[in-house]
């Protein structure tokens, strides 16, 4: 079958009721399950999931989620989606157009962050603070994915991508601290807190830029589902944005609660640290909320950006054929309606 038919990308990574819209009466009736496939393992990442289950926010509105961890040697989430295996996918952006391309129907509802987290880490001594500084270097890449970010800003900004040398690595910036190379592709939210945890001070010592910053524009922790599944179940999922949004609320005044979840129950088979997972949660909320705008409606999607550099993204990364009506496959309806049933 074509249509299910699936490029994998080796990237990785206050309750309201439903009484409150039935007239004040509860409706009795069985929760609705939905499987989840995460981007990448349980961690601090998904606080806003965590929370939502673990409040009960999700059971209040009629809702029981089962979170899928993924993370690396596992099928892409947006594979497992195609499958039909859950019925929400957290994937990524060139993940999502690769999978569209193939024949799949599927409908980009929201997103995690506003713009990715993956970037470039250096040192102060020899830094990376703009494109140009790319050229002629040595980058420590996990994998030909992270090398093709890395290919897309020198692209985008005129200049030759041959130029820089790659070698493979590992997901510990150890390398970069030993000088292995000049820059080392990580997360802002990950890597570089690492290093902040070992010590480090950004901007002082070391310094990131994420790809997003050099010119590469994208989004991350896109909620995707198959369009059949968005037609059939349209309420539930304004719901279910509605309730991360009030989840995300709550981890915004609160750094601490989805770190713990992450560490002594969703993760808790992955030994995560407490502390880094406090900071991660921290670091991300300005790719979540972008200029930390306590306005900005959470979750939501920018059809001109999407339309515009996020396509044009894509041909830097060496994509040659792409979606023909990307705004087909993106549903901005979802979000402004969960904020209009939130009533803010």
């Amino acid at each position: 079958m074509q249509r299910r038919s699936f490029l994998r990308t080796v990237l990785p990574v206050l309750a309201f009721s439903l009484t409150a819209f039935t007239g004040g009466v509860a409706i009795a009736q069985e929760n609705t399950k939905i499987d989840i496939r995460l981007g990448f393992i349980a961690n601090v990442q998904n606080a806003d999931l965590f929370i939502a289950i673990d409040h009960g926010i999700f059971a209040e509105n009629g809702m029981d989620v089962n979170l899928i961890a993924g993370g690396p040697g596992s099928p892409n989430a947006l594979t497992e989606l195609a499958a039909r295996n859950v019925q929400i996918a957290l994937g990524n952006w060139d993940a999502f157009t690769d999978a569209i391309v193939k024949g799949n129907d599927f409908v980009l509802i929201g997103t995690q962050f506003q713009s990715s987290p993956l970037g470039v880490l250096s040192l102060a001594d020899d830094p990376i603070l703009e494109v140009s500084d790319l050229q002629g270097a040595t980058i420590l890449a996990q994998g030909k994915g992270a090398e093709s970010w890395v290919r897309a800003v020198l692209t985008g900004a005129s200049l030759d991508p041959d130029s820089v040398e790659f070698q493979p690595t590992g997901f510990s910036p150890e390398p970069l601290l030993q000088g292995d190379g000049k820059g080392y592709t990580a997360f802002g939210t990950n890597q570089a807190v690492t290093l902040e945890i070992m010590g480090q001070e950004r901007g002082k010592d070391f310094h990131f830029r994420s790809f997003d910053d050099l010119g590469a524009s994208t989004i991350a922790g896109l909620f995707v589902v198959e369009r059949e599944y968005l037609e059939a179940n349209r309420e539930m999922l304004v719901k279910f944005i509605a309730s991360l949004v009030q989840a995300q609320r709550i981890s915004e005044k609160d750094v601490t609660i989805g770190a713990a979840l992450a560490t002594d129950k969703f993760g808790i088979d992955y030994g995560l640290d407490l502390d880094q997972q406090v900071l991660q949660n921290t670091r991300q909320l300005e790719y979540i909320r972008p200029g930390a705008d306590m306005a900005f409606q959470l979750y939501s999607l920018d059809e001109d950006k999407i339309s515009g550099p996020m396509m044009k993204t894509l041909g830097w990364l060496g994509r040659t054929e792409l979606p023909e009506n990307i705004l087909d496959h993106v549903d901005t309806s979802i979000v402004t309606d969960a904020y209009e049933m939130l009533g803010n």
